[in-house]
């Protein structure tokens, strides 16, 4: 199966489709016509029992940082903590710059139902440390980590794994059984985060992307 997403802002079109795994072959006219490999999309999931509770520890990396949930008032700070997460990014770095960030914000709350107290940013004093968002499927049968994003300066000290055990509690807390997300084959550090977290693969898609300007391709 292929699907397209289409997104238009400041007069540039951006085109992605999805190409699942078990047909390679669908993904050949495309690029023949514009599009280039963005990236091979893995998509991981874990059940989490219903009876169980999975709490971060204290102490953790993230326990003196201070949650500001998202709120036009915020949007700014979110807008910050995006940008910041994303230097030298590993997850799809060609799509880097070339959406205005608030384009990518919109598509972000496009995934499954948008809720604002699911979407957190986790401040060391005045300065955006890790940016965590997440979205209750469109059915309610799951919740999808839409993006886990580290700044620079608070890499490698375990503020990712902190963040996966606040993701699984708030699945839990909303009693869903499933917590899903996609991650780029290439972003070891993150698949290993995921793995060690207990999440396993269950698809694969390739990921193509083409820009257009209007009025002419």
């Amino acid at each position: 199966m292929v699907g397209f997403v289409v997104g238009e802002l400041e007069g540039v079109r951006l085109v992605q489709a999805l190409v699942d795994s078990g047909e390679a072959s669908a993904a050949e006219p495309l690029l023949k016509s514009g599009f280039e490999k963005l990236a091979v999309l893995i998509y991981l999931q874990k059940a989490l029992a219903g009876g169980l509770r999975v709490r971060v520890k204290e102490g953790g990396a993230g326990e003196a940082l201070r949650e500001v949930r998202y709120s036009r008032e915020h949007h700014d700070l979110f807008r910050r903590a995006l940008v910041d997460s994303y230097h030298e990014t590993l997850d799809c770095p060609k799509l880097t710059g070339v959406r205005p960030i608030d384009d990518v914000i919109a598509d972000h709350q496009s995934a499954g139902e948008f809720e604002p107290g699911l979407w957190s940013v986790f401040m060391d004093g005045d300065t955006p440390a890790a940016v965590l968002l997440m979205s209750t499927a469109l059915r309610g049968e799951t919740m999808e980590l839409v993006y886990l994003g580290i700044a620079p300066g608070y890499r490698r000290r375990g503020l990712g794994k902190w963040c996966v055990r606040r993701a699984m509690n708030r699945t839990v807390e909303r009693e869903v059984g499933t917590l899903t997300l996609a991650v780029d084959a290439e972003n070891g550090p993150a698949l290993k985060l995921y793995h060690g977290a207990g999440m396993r693969k269950v698809h694969e898609r390739l990921a193509l992307v083409r820009t257009l300007r209007l009025g002419g391709e």
